[in-house]
């Protein structure tokens, strides 16, 4: 009997061990130290009929997790923790493989990887989930060299923990958690709204912004990260307040900062 497996966008195909030994062989790429077949052995998968492949890939991604510390035999008889940091970078591309199928099905594309990026623009400001200024003070032909400028391999910088925070907190999804950005896209999102107060030459500092966040040389505080380019563009940590020696004061700095934690910020 063949199986069948269950694809992200609820129709059945035949199973097909060559797609997923090739996804495999992809995210071990280039890391010496990370043997596929390994993994395979190791992730102990028994295919059964109606499984989805989301299921498939989340055993592979725990099973590349576990691999980062493994017991080993140091000659003398004794169990010895051997670490191998190179299995978080795999853990990471399995993980993004699976936010890539997300985005085209959401986005309905077919790419493999990132899509129109001046398409999601419109898409998104259209759902107020970003906000018009993107349309409005950027033309169609920055957007589309603000597009073309965006490095997709730079998703491969990232280690598993850092892109599970990201795409947990941070990524733009719908109102069911369906994925709309890639991680490149949030940087280049966040670039574009710290840009505009350089008038002419925004798309020049949007690009030294995405540079300096896509190659993971700087982050940004986390409202920044959150709220950059979305309709509610709060991008500041600290607020500073001060309480009169009376109820009523307490409770209006009480009220106050529960707005304001609300979206990310602080008190001091």
């Amino acid at each position: 009997m063949e199986i069948m497996i269950k694809k992200r966008d609820g129709h059945f195909e035949p199973l097909s061990v060559e797609k997923t030994k090739r996804m495999i062989a992809f995210a071990c790429l280039g890391l010496d130290s990370c043997d596929p077949l390994e993994l395979e052995l190791d992730a102990k998968l028994q295919f059964v009929d109606g499984m989805t492949t989301k299921e498939i890939q989340k055993t592979l991604v725990q099973t590349a997790i576990e691999k980062v510390i493994s017991k080993k035999d140091d000659g003398f008889g004794n169990q010895v923790n051997k670490m191998n940091q190179d299995w978080q970078f795999v853990a990471a591309r399995l993980f993004l493989f699976d936010l890539y199928k997300e985005a085209a099905i959401t986005r309905r594309y077919k790419a493999f990887g990132y899509g129109n990026f001046p398409n999601l623009v419109h898409m998104l400001v259209e759902e107020k989930k970003y906000a018009d200024f993107f349309v409005k003070e950027y033309t169609p032909d920055e957007l589309q060299e603000l597009g073309d400028y965006i490095k997709p391999k730079r998703d491969y910088l990232f280690n598993y923990e850092g892109l599970k925070l990201l795409a947990d907190r941070y990524l733009v999804k719908g109102f069911n958690k369906e994925i709309f950005e890639l991680p490149q896209e949030r940087f280049m999102a966040i670039a574009m709204h710290l840009a505009l107060v350089e008038g002419e030459n925004k798309v020049e500092y949007a690009k030294k912004f995405y540079d300096l966040m896509s190659q993971l040389k700087m982050t940004t505080a986390t409202p920044t990260l959150a709220n950059a380019g979305t309709p509610f563009h709060q991008l500041s940590s600290c607020f500073i307040s001060g309480v009169d020696d009376n109820l009523w004061s307490i409770y209006d700095v009480n009220s106050k900062f529960s707005r304001v934690s609300k979206h990310g910020g602080a008190l001091g």
